[in-house]
């Protein structure tokens, strides 16, 4: 079943054109790209999926959301709603929609005695809440998301 998006909110299968998507990233909070390194899609980031929503009276693209496949887990990256789009349910419906793909496609991996998907994702403090109503936990203390960001140039 597609999630409950609000009217004249249609979504997408794909991606949107980088300007747009350096746009939404930028705008919505999260650290901005260069346009070099926003190819996305299985092309050029080893997405397996993505979507986004527009807005039917301007086609703007309020929302986006990819799923990256790694070994055995996936990825949820680049979950972002515009300012003034946000408290509509975007972010709410394309994370359900995502979480109803990989359900539906990915391959589930046998680890021991479960057989099981796992789907990881780096939550900002904002979309906390977002994701821990969609099932998700946070893993810490038994595990913590570390990272590195590396300067190039």
């Amino acid at each position: 079943m597609p999630p409950s998006l609000p009217p004249n909110y249609p979504l997408h299968a794909g991606y949107p054109s980088v300007p747009t998507y350096l746009h939404l990233r930028s705008t919505s909070g999260l650290n901005p790209q260069e346009p070099r390194a926003s190819n996305r899609g299985p092309e050029g980031y080893y997405s397996w999926y993505g979507c986004y929503i527009t807005h039917a009276c301007d086609r703007s693209a309020p929302g986006n959301i990819n799923a990256i496949h790694e070994e055995d887990e996936e990825n949820i990256a680049d979950v972002a709603v515009l300012p003034t789009h946000q408290r509509k349910g975007l972010g709410d419906a394309i994370v359900k929609h995502l979480l109803q793909r990989i359900e539906d496609e990915v391959p589930v991996t046998v680890s021991g005695d479960s057989v099981c998907t796992y789907v990881t994702l780096m939550a900002d403090e904002p979309g906390r809440k977002l994701y821990l109503r969609n099932g998700f936990v946070e893993s810490a203390p038994k595990s913590v998301g570390i990272m590195m960001v590396r300067l190039v140039g």
